[in-house]
């Protein structure tokens, strides 16, 4: 009896030193000594102790490196937003550098505004490029940046709501002004001639470009890097005062209108992180504000 007793506590010692060294494989072995009719009540009490101990340190450890799994993702995703926001940032800055040149007096006043657009759209398409092989630089999916269908019915039919709404009040504000003393009274309801410029086609490149880079890279990022529970908030205003900003190029009532719809796609984009809503509700608003011949008495 002596000698079982002694092999019970030798294996038990064991096991201890195992669990010390992060094995756990051998719980099972314990389960033998459990028995109190084999074994002393001590003995087998003692043996259903450290089995029970072996598994809860086992389920602490597991949870333990799942959380640190859980933070080194969260820091390798604050990390490349940060890097995002930072060539963002310092394309942004070039881009108004170059715009200051295109502004100077006298500079190819008459073609000023056309060569504008096209070196807006040089502009956007240069980001998203950069943006995508950073993004497939860091490991991470474009999925992480809105590129994904997930959620694409709830977006689709919210950007569609608020597009409607958008649109009817554009038209109803059209007509309004078609019969009053401004700028546009006497005019056709559809600005036809829109059609024969170059600029409506290209908005529909440029659109979902624009909001890949301000909903999809800048508000995912700032939302990965604030902390706090305003955080979608803060990052919707920033990105927004953004967008509106770059929009200064234009005119300050346009960059104002352009910061308070951006509230609207950050809100839109918040709620699904999906861009197919925000695409389309840019879209839609932003074809109807040009062919309503909105476009030319506010935008310069």
């Amino acid at each position: 009896m002596a000698d079982e007793t002694n092999k019970a506590i030798h294996a038990i010692t064991e096991h201890a030193r195992k669990i010390t060294q992060g094995s756990y494989q051998n719980v099972d072995d314990l389960l033998q000594y459990t028995d109190e009719t084999k074994n002393p009540p001590e003995i087998a009490e003692l043996a259903e102790t450290f089995g029970l101990m072996s598994v809860k340190v086992e389920a602490r450890e597991f949870a333990l490196q799942q959380k640190n799994q859980e933070l080194s993702d969260s820091l390798q995703l604050r990390t490349v937003a940060s890097s995002l926001l930072l060539w963002f940032a310092i394309g942004v800055s070039l881009y108004i550098f170059l715009l200051a040149f295109f502004y100077q007096p006298g500079l190819l006043d008459a073609s000023k505004p056309v060569l504008i657009r096209w070196f807006g759209l040089i502009f956007v398409l240069s980001q998203v490029v950069l943006m995508i092989l950073l993004i497939r630089k860091s490991g991470f999916p474009l999925s992480a940046y809105g590129v994904t269908l997930n959620n694409w019915k709830k977006s689709l039919k919210e950007a569609l709501l608020a597009s409607g709404v958008i649109v009817a009040g554009l038209v109803v504000l059209k007509i309004v002004m078609i019969h009053s003393e401004t700028l546009l009274k006497g005019k056709s309801l559809i600005a036809f001639e829109e059609f024969r410029t170059l600029f409506l086609y290209t908005y529909i490149i440029s659109a979902p470009l624009q909001e890949f880079l301000v909903r999809g890279v800048l508000q995912s990022s700032s939302e990965l890097i604030l902390v706090g529970k305003r955080k979608v908030f803060w990052s919707v205003i920033a990105v927004s005062l953004i967008f509106g900003a770059i929009h200064t190029v234009y005119s300050l009532s346009f960059a104002l209108m352009t910061f308070s719809i951006s509230l609207l796609w950050g809100w839109l984009y918040s709620r699904h992180h999906n861009l197919i809503g925000v695409v389309i509700c840019h879209l839609l608003m932003g074809l109807a504000f040009i062919l309503l011949g909105f476009w030319e008495i506010i935008a310069f």
